[in-house]
This record gives C-alpha cells, structure tokens and sequence, in this order.
C-alpha cells in the first residue's frame, strides 16, 4: 500500500512527461453503455501521445484526488484492469467534436498545473485533477471534483465549467 504522499509524487512525475507531447487520443473507460456526454460520464480515462506515453487516469474517491498510472508497457499489470473495461469510447479525436478538445489537436502541451481545492487537510483534494495547457494557450482540465457538485468522476471540463476557488499550482511547462 502506497502513501499519499508517495502516490502524489508518482501522479505529478508521470503526468510531467506530457510536457511537450502532442495527444493522439482520450479514450473513456466504462463498464457501462453512457448516458451523457463522454466527457463527463463516469468512468476511467486512457490518455495516449503521439510520442509512447499511455497514462491511465482513474479517481481515489478515499482522499479525493486521482491517481495516474503508466499504462505504455505491455505488460503492466494496470493493462489487465484496463482490458477489463466492456465499454472503450475515444473522447479524442472525434468526429464531432465541438471544439472543447480541439485546442490538443497538433499541438504539444506547453505546461501542465496541479489543481486542488483549498482549505482541505491531510492531502484531501490535494490533487484533484490537471490543467493542460497547449502551445496556443488553450487549456482543458482533466480531473475529479473540480466543480462545486464534487463529483468522484473523471471530467475533461474547459474554464468556464470548473468551480473558481479551485488553486493550480504550475508543474512543470516548456518555454514557447
């Protein structure tokens, strides 16, 4: 069993390594047909790169953050839970897509910001989720309980859809 100290060090050096990646595809974990749209439905999310990096995103309902896994080995035993899944939807790219993602279309994540609520103790909340910046300055915030609903999903929100007393404190970021 891992701390929570030991669990958020591990989440922020893994999510690190999309700095400068481009995204090739989102894909929505479920053990269940959806009933809303995917990107905010309940479920696990695959995040892959152009570049190898295949993190697996899922939520720590206990303390209230998510958890990240490397999922770019084949044999990683996160691969036989993620395998598991009935349900596979790809969030992105899509076909429709009206526009919330499009800012990760081509275009490599220039800085990465760890988002928690403040006023929590005990590393609650402490990290709830990320906020991905692209090269062009668009951002997407992926995470759990980052609007005031807090609710233990994993969302893919834009700015205007989060809770605004939320902190991000920056990761890591490339100079453009």
């Amino acid at each position: 069993m891992h701390s929570s100290t030991e669990y958020l060090t591990r989440n922020l050096t893994l999510i690190s390594q999309l700095v400068g990646q481009t995204i090739q595809k989102i894909i929505r974990l479920m053990y269940l047909e959806p009933e809303d749209e995917l990107r905010m439905e309940s479920g696990s999310l695959l995040l892959e790169t152009h570049q190898g990096s295949r993190l697996y995103l899922d939520v720590d309902e206990g303390m209230g953050n998510i958890l990240v896994f490397d999922a770019s080995e084949p044999n990683q035993p996160i691969n036989h839970k993620i395998s598991q899944f009935s349900y596979k939807y790809t969030l992105f790219p899509e076909e429709n897509d009206h526009g919330i993602l499009k800012c990760l279309e081509e275009k490599p994540i220039s800085k990465i910001e760890q988002i928690s609520r403040p006023d929590e103790e005990h590393n609650f909340y402490n990290m709830c989720g990320f906020k991905l910046t692209c090269s062009k300055g668009k951002s997407v915030y992926m995470g759990a309980y980052l609007t005031d609903l807090k609710i233990p999903d994993i969302w893919i929100l834009t700015p205007e859809e989060i809770e605004q007393n939320l902190h991000c404190q920056s990761v890591t970021s490339v100079s453009e």
